[in-house]
């Protein structure tokens, strides 16, 4: 069975009609109100890898490349006294 809406997933779970994989971020609040129970998954389950979709063009946006610099440039690490 398929949900559409986090809403509707935390519905689904907390009736007891289902589990999912969620990102902890977005169950906080349902967890806190003691309407689910969250098991923290292992390595390497708890690693999820991303990627940016957009729509099948030519031309990317000056803002769209603007991200996809931003995000492919490793920020400098900072010295200890920095910090």
């Amino acid at each position: 069975m398929e949900f559409g809406t986090l809403n509707t997933i935390l519905s689904g779970v907390s009736a007891g009609i289902g589990v999912s994989l969620l990102p902890r971020s977005s169950v906080v609040q349902a967890e806190l109100r003691g309407e689910v129970s969250v098991i923290s998954l292992p390595e390497p389950y708890c690693r999820l890898e991303v990627g940016l979709v957009h729509a099948r063009s030519e031309h990317l946006s000056a803002a769209l490349r603007g991200l996809l610099e931003m995000m492919t440039t490793r920020p400098e690490t900072k010295k200890e006294n920095e910090i």
